[in-house]
């Protein structure tokens, strides 16, 4: 079972950011070694047993960031589990 684990995020408005730490936080009530860290800081996985990514919709697209994220670790990321998240609008109504 994974025991230390990155959280880490793309965000605009800082909604992602909130999902995120909020996930850490449960995590960590559950025992595990959780760190929360913006995705465009995060350039190695090494210490790292699983990783929580997450990124929001615009427009039906991630952040350019969250897929510079996901290309530069791509190598990393296949060696360990990973959960993503995404927030975004599901319909046209506010």
């Amino acid at each position: 079972m994974p025991n230390n684990i990155l959280v880490t995020y793309a965000t605009l408005y800082g909604s992602t950011q909130e999902v995120a730490e909020s996930i850490a936080a449960t995590l960590r009530r559950k025992g595990f070694i959780t760190e929360v860290h913006a995705a465009k800081k995060v350039k190695r996985l090494a210490s790292y047993d699983a990783v929580v990514f997450g990124a929001p919709l615009y427009v039906g697209h991630w952040l350019k960031e969250a897929h510079t994220f996901l290309d530069t670790l791509r190598e990393q990321l296949v060696l360990r589990p990973v959960a993503i998240f995404s927030l975004g609008p599901i319909g046209k109504e506010e």
